[in-house]
């Protein structure tokens, strides 16, 4: 077992998941297996595709491997595929640098902001984004450079993945995209055809993402009202989230990622975007510029600038609030580093008005920031060995009549049901019945 109790939460859901699955039931149900019999629906009523790729991966494996391994070959298939379709996607953005592809996808996946996400935040839905951000962010400039159906589907396909994987980085990457096309619309000349494909990307992107918002709208247990209503609890809080990472964030990663403050940009990433703001202002280009513009503000949500920050969350509504969170640098570098690569990829590739200069100053920027960031991966190593539990530990928090019954369960909703106690309980003396009756 890797990690805290977060980490055990989700093994026990993947768990309730793949035992379904192994038995020939589908689709998956809440409160169905012993892992969950309180009725948790979280994550599978909220961000299923955790779930949905432990049993991909539990079927092409023969269903042969413990649940703990599952959970360990998920994290390993989305980090492999998030630096690869990084990779491929900023190929496709400009061929002609390969090496600035490389380049910019092995920062892409050793950024702290996303190592830490899952090194020591146990933020498996989070980490479920990893392979879908770059996408996102190709879709976004691709739809500048290309007015085509081709683009829509790159745009609006991996934008409802990231519905089914993690709402609170889904609702800030919908609202980047939105903006996006909304800046595209303004600069094109408004053809028919040009809105007709926009619409299209629009019901294309209503379609895939249906799931979790019709899912979560259903979502009711008795005598605690609807899921994911109201404001947050104390708002307040996210602001003193954000100012006590300062400026611990703009320092180099603490011993053993023990730090909120170590899950940051780092500072290959702020060479990457000092260049990028410099030569945007001597070079416009909108898909780049809308890419860069985005970032910067939530780079400022998550770095306290005085008076400014505080003004910024004022004005987000409570309800993206709430689903963002009491620590929304959890949410925000995974956005920011998947749309600085998209962009510093567009900004030097091959027919931009760039010097060679600056190229040159670019390529030597790139291969510093790959050694730092990598060298500083060491401290999320040193964290892993301190958070790995021994064999018997592992055995023992697997066993059924240790499975705890976290109040993750009914975190959506606001109270607990009445039936619901935080511990260890006997699922066959716990069944309840649906009526009276």
């Amino acid at each position: 077992m890797y990690g805290a109790g977060d980490a055990m939460w989700y093994t026990h859901m993947l768990a309730d998941y793949v035992t379904q699955l192994r038995s020939g039931h589908f689709p998956v149900y809440a409160g169905t297996t012993a892992y969950a019999f309180n009725g948790a629906v979280y994550p599978l009523r909220v961000a299923p595709l955790y779930q949905h790729v432990a049993g991909v991966i539990d079927l092409l494996t023969g269903r042969t491997l413990g649940f703990v391994m599952l959970q360990h070959l998920v994290v390993v298939a989305c980090g492999v595929a998030g630096i690869f379709l990084s990779y491929l996607t900023l190929c496709r953005t400009t061929p002609q640098r390969r090496w600035s592809a490389a380049a910019l996808s092995i920062l892409y996946l050793s950024c702290p902001g996303v190592l830490g996400t899952i090194y020591t935040q146990d933020l498996y839905m989070t980490w479920m984004t990893v392979p879908l951000a770059p996408l996102v962010a190709y879709g976004i400039s691709r739809t500048f450079r290309c007015d085509d159906l081709r683009s829509q589907v790159w745009l609006a396909a991996p934008l409802a993945g990231l519905w089914w994987a993690h709402a609170p980085i889904a609702v800030w990457f919908t609202a980047i995209a939105a903006f996006s096309q909304g800046v595209r619309l303004l600069l094109s000349t408004r053809s028919p055809g040009t809105i007709r494909k926009a619409a299209f990307g629009v019901g294309l992107f209503a379609i895939l993402a249906q799931y979790p918002f019709v899912s979560v709208s259903e979502i009711a247990t008795p005598n605690t009202g609807q899921s994911v209503v109201g404001p947050l609890a104390h708002p307040e809080k996210l602001m003193e989230f954000v100012t006590t990472v300062f400026p611990g964030a703009l320092k180099p990663i603490s011993a053993h990622a023990q730090l909120l403050s170590d899950l940051q940009l780092g500072y290959a990433y702020f060479a990457v975007l000092g260049m990028l703001l410099i030569l945007t202002l001597v070079f416009q280009r909108a898909d780049c510029s809308v890419l860069l513009a985005s970032s910067c503000i939530l780079l400022v949500l998550v770095i306290p600038v005085p008076w400014f920050t505080a003004t910024l969350w004022r004005l987000v509504p409570a309800s993206v609030v709430r689903i963002t969170y009491y620590w929304p640098m959890q949410r925000f570098y995974i956005i920011i580093a998947a749309s600085l690569g998209t962009a510093a990829q567009l900004r030097f590739g091959l027919g931009t008005p760039t010097s060679k200069g600056a190229k040159k100053l670019f390529a030597a920027l790139l291969s510093l920031g790959c050694a730092w960031s990598l060298w500083e991966s060491r401290q999320f190593i040193g964290a892993a060995h301190d958070r790995i539990s021994s064999q018997d530990a592992t055995l023992s928090a697997s066993r059924l009549e240790n499975a705890p019954l976290m109040d993750h369960s009914y975190g959506l909703f606001q109270g607990l049901p009445s039936y619901f106690s935080n511990g260890v309980m006997d699922p066959s003396a716990e069944i309840r019945v649906f009526s009276p009756g």
